[in-house]
């Protein structure tokens, strides 16, 4: 009897050893204090296989198309949340920003403006309140008064992401 129930003690303490040594693993990527690393995924394992550029998806939604799924984009960084990096901005070609969101299912590192990144989700025209534009703003650790001066809700091209690659 007691070998068994040495056997199942040994074997409980193997399953909680890896098991935590996997979380830590997956933790460690989508830790919103990490440094930027290039190459590094977060969220939604993606690769860089089909990847468009910017203007590309810009051609895309000015041709008509409000809504494309499952569509992979390079561009870069403009700014990052700087509560939790739970979404990003992208500069756009015509220095508008696209504002790209992970639904709070992973976060990238906070200090990842400037660097490019490969991003994958949907692409979509969406109209923005004023509440959601204040709160973006907040997070991107703008003044009050600047605040204070969003009035107008947007229409704007957003972004889901599924999973981005930080280059």
């Amino acid at each position: 009897m007691r070998k068994y129930i040495l056997l199942a003690l040994l074997v409980s303490v193997s399953l909680i050893a890896c098991n935590n040594s996997s979380n830590s693993a997956n933790q460690q990527t989508n830790k919103p204090d990490s440094l930027a690393t290039a190459g590094i995924s977060y969220g939604e394992k993606i690769d860089a296989a089909g990847t468009i550029k910017m203007d590309s998806l810009l051609s895309l939604v000015s041709s008509g198309q409000t809504t494309i799924n499952d569509i992979k984009v390079e561009g870069t960084i403009e700014s990052v949340c700087q509560e939790k990096g739970c979404w990003m901005n992208i500069i756009k070609s015509d220095s508008s920003r696209l504002h790209v969101s992970f639904n709070e299912e992973f976060f990238i590192p906070k200090n990842s403006t400037g660097k490019t990144a490969i991003f994958m989700g949907t692409a979509y025209m969406d109209t923005t309140t004023v509440e959601a534009l204040q709160h973006y703003a907040e997070d991107e650790g703008l003044s009050k008064a600047e605040i204070a001066k969003i009035t107008e809700p947007e229409i704007r091209l957003s972004f889901d992401a599924k999973g981005v690659i930080i280059k």
